[in-house]
């Protein structure tokens, strides 16, 4: 799983989820984790952050909006 979807095609990119990403990872990455994060359908248990996709949490649950 990549953290962002347009970030696939840089071979330099390392896989993790939403959860892993340092504050410096998101800071140059905002507008790709932006996208990930809007209208959140899973919740990570064990860090409390959101996203659309489960599979960019490392321990996601389905939440309601």
């Amino acid at each position: 799983m990549y953290f962002c979807e347009t970030m696939k095609k840089h071979k330099k990119t390392k896989i993790k989820s939403l959860c892993k990403l340092s504050k410096k990872e998101v800071e140059a990455n905002l507008d790709e984790v932006a996208l990930l994060v809007t209208n959140p359908k899973h919740i990570c248990v064990k860090c409390a952050r959101v996203a659309k996709k489960g599979s960019n949490l490392c321990e996601p649950k389905g939440i309601s909006n």
